[in-house]
């Protein structure tokens, strides 16, 4: 349809079903999508800095006992 995967196509398509426009079903998707993606994101950048890992170069930490 967009380009997108089929959860997303399947998501607007239901929201279709209820009787919204596919416009707004895929804005909704998508509002949906980056207010899941975000904060996950976000928190695996944290995790990553507080555990004094980078992503630099991960083969040199690759060899870096701790983990």
């Amino acid at each position: 349809m967009w380009g997108v995967d089929v959860s997303r196509l399947w998501q607007v398509l239901a929201l279709g079903w209820f009787g919204v426009d596919r416009e707004r079903a895929f804005a909704v998707e998508l509002a949906l999508h980056l207010l899941h993606s975000i904060p996950v994101t976000l928190a695996g950048l944290w995790v990553l800095t507080a555990s004094g890992l980078s992503l630099d170069d991960p083969r040199l930490q690759a060899d870096r006992p701790g983990l």
